[in-house]
């Protein structure tokens, strides 16, 4: 009988599934609320984060993810502020309502009619504005005539 080695042999299912990945749920994006401060609300590094020169390695990589993290906190509380003034501009906009001003241009007061109306009389055709009246009857142009009077 042969002894077995231990590298040729397959470890338990159990232990496996232990040294396994394991997923992890993504955080949940919240939404960021801070006081109304202006555009440049970090520009002064607190002392706490500022970096000496007596400060080890580990130390200085703490405060710059810190002061990284701020910043970038910052940053969404920015965007976040002008996305509100976006839509705070639409929506006033879109408020308004469609036609509250007086309408100026050509033919904007006039009553708008079916242009497949046609004429009370039958005589009209379809589509053709002006169809069905007689043509425009004009007086006889005469020459005048001075007179006596008239001078």
């Amino acid at each position: 009988m042969q002894e077995a080695v231990p590298e040729c042999i397959r470890p338990h299912r159990e232990m496996l599934r232990e040294e396994r990945y394991a997923p992890v749920a993504a955080p949940k994006l919240r939404k960021v609320d801070a006081p109304e401060a202006g555009p440049s609300a970090l520009t002064d590094v607190p002392k706490t984060l500022q970096i000496k020169a007596t400060d080890d390695e580990r130390t200085k990589i703490r405060k710059r993810k810190t002061l990284k993290s701020l910043k970038s906190k910052q940053r969404f509380v920015e965007m976040d502020r002008a996305q509100k003034v976006k839509q705070n501009d639409w929506k006033s906009f879109m408020s308004k309502g469609k036609g509250s001003k007086k309408k100026k241009g050509f033919l904007t007061g006039r009553k708008k009619e079916s242009i497949f109306k046609t004429s009370d009389d039958g005589r009209g055709k379809v589509g053709v504005v002006g169809s069905g009246k007689d043509m425009t009857r004009y007086n006889q142009v005469s020459r005048h005539e001075f007179g006596a009077q008239d001078e």
